[in-house]
């Protein structure tokens, strides 16, 4: 993929979550948190807590879901690209994965396949790799490493925006560039973003504010890991948010109240 494709972070608005960003289609990311070491954080549960510590708060207090159809599709595509994208092949893994799919899910991964094939992909190296972090305490596991800059690449089930990433990528991305500098040894200063339903890849290059903004969302998930019960903050995203209706502090509407 060459540098002219490629679209760099920053947009205009916040680097708060956006419509359609991982508050809508990314509430299942694919972390085995299950056998990490309980002092470790996964990535998800840190973009959560900048979003909204409560909504972290309560993500850990529910069971996990089940892997959405828009997740596999995504995922499923994605070990194609960078080589031929044929629609048969992936379709045959797909119905193999998941033998509960629908035509609607058919037909988004006719449009994915079809938006994807206008992308040069770069060839990942390794699929699926675990990182982690000891010195930050968290862990996440990336779906694409490549074997030169950017090292790490992030497949998304939501659309891409006009422009840049959304605002809760540049997050994952600092917590992810964390994770590669220690585990895969190499200086990680950007971050692969992989759209698929749009077929659109972007570079997350990851900034201070990333950074120092990604360290105190750290620090948040850990008091909560400790223990704590966090205050929902006055600039939640609670309109975006699907978590409202579990939330304790949400306003009631009047039939609630009757």
């Amino acid at each position: 993929m060459t540098e002219e494709r490629l679209t760099d972070i920053y947009t205009v608005k916040s680097s708060r979550p956006e419509s359609g960003d991982e508050l809508k289609f990314g509430r299942y990311n694919g972390e085995e948190q299950e056998d990490e070491k309980p002092q470790l954080t996964p990535i998800s549960g840190v973009v959560a807590c900048h979003a909204c510590p409560f909504r972290y708060y309560l993500e850990k207090n529910r069971e996990r879901g089940e892997e959405p159809a828009e997740y596999t599709i995504a995922k499923q595509i994605s070990y194609h690209t960078g080589d031929e994208i044929i629609e048969a092949e992936i379709l045959e893994e797909l119905e193999t994965v998941n033998p509960d799919l629908t035509d609607e899910d058919r037909q988004n991964l006719k449009e994915w396949i079809t938006a994807c094939r206008r992308e040069k992909w770069q060839r990942p190296a390794e699929y699926d790799v675990k990182l982690k972090s000891e010195k930050f305490g968290i862990y996440g596991r990336a779906d694409h490493i490549f074997d030169r800059p950017p090292y790490v690449g992030i497949v998304r089930t939501a659309p891409a925006p006009e422009a840049g990433v959304y605002g809760a990528e540049r997050i994952r991305a600092a917590a992810f560039a964390f994770c590669a500098e220690e585990t895969l040894d190499v200086q990680c200063r950007e971050v692969l973003i992989e759209y698929i339903p749009s077929g659109i890849s972007r570079i997350c290059k990851i900034q201070p504010k990333d950074r120092r903004e990604t360290l105190r969302a750290i620090k948040k998930a850990k008091e909560i890991d400790g223990g704590k019960i966090p205050k929902k903050p006055k600039d939640a995203p609670c309109e975006r948010c699907y978590l409202r209706d579990e939330c304790p502090d949400m306003p009631k509407s009047i039939l609630d109240i009757l």
